[in-house]
C-alpha cells in the first residue's frame, strides 16, 4: 500500500511539473461594430482550445477594443488566436475583416520607435511586421490571419529592443 502510495505521489508530481503556466495576453482586436460581430467573435475565441478568457468584446464604433487572455502554450499558441479572429465571419466583414493584434510591453519604447518594432519582427513568422507600432511601453503586433504566430519567437524578438 506505502508503494501504491508513493507511486501515486510521483506521478501527481511530475504531471505538475509537466504543465506549462498560461500566458496572459493582451489583445487589441477590431472588427465587432455590432451585437452580431461582438457575439461571433467571442464564440470565436471560446471555441479555441487552450484559451480563457473572462472578457468579452462589446458592439462599439470604437475601435479597437482591448481584452486580456490567458492561453495555455502546451495547446495553443497566439497564432491560433489571430486565425480563428480572422476567420470568423462576422455581418460586416465585407466592410471590416477582423483582426487581432497582440500587446506585448517593452521597456523603453516610445511612439517614436515604430520602425525598430517592424524590424525587430521581420524575420518572425506569423506577424505582420510591416504593420506592427510601438507605444509608449508596449510593442502592438498585428497577426498574420493564416496563423502561425508563436509568442515566444515575438517576445523573443522584442526583448532585442530592451537590451
Amino acid at each position: 500500500m506505502r508503494n501504491l502510495v508513493l507511486g501515486l505521489a510521483t506521478v501527481a508530481v511530475l504531471a505538475w511539473m509537466g504543465t506549462a503556466q498560461a500566458d496572459s495576453v493582451k489583445l487589441e482586436v477590431k472588427g465587432a461594430f455590432c451585437p452580431g460581430c461582438a457575439g461571433k467573435l467571442n464564440k470565436s475565441l471560446s471555441e479555441v482550445a487552450g484559451v480563457k478568457t473572462d472578457a468579452k468584446l462589446k458592439a462599439t464604433k470604437e475601435e479597437p477594443q482591448f481584452i486580456t487572455i490567458e492561453i495555455d502554450p502546451e495547446k495553443a499558441d497566439i497564432g491560433d488566436v489571430g486565425k480563428a479572429i480572422a476567420n470568423t465571419d462576422t455581418p460586416h466583414k465585407a466592410k471590416v475583416e477582423p483582426a487581432a493584434s497582440v500587446v506585448i510591453p517593452v521597456k523603453g519604447l516610445s511612439k517614436d520607435d515604430s520602425a525598430k518594432v517592424q524590424k525587430a519582427l521581420g524575420g518572425v513568422k506569423g506577424v505582420v511586421a510591416k504593420e506592427a507600432r510601438a507605444e509608449k511601453g508596449e510593442a502592438v503586433v498585428p497577426l498574420d490571419p493564416k496563423g502561425g504566430a508563436k509568442l515566444s519567437e515575438i517576445k523573443k524578438a522584442l526583448n532585442k529592443l530592451a537590451e
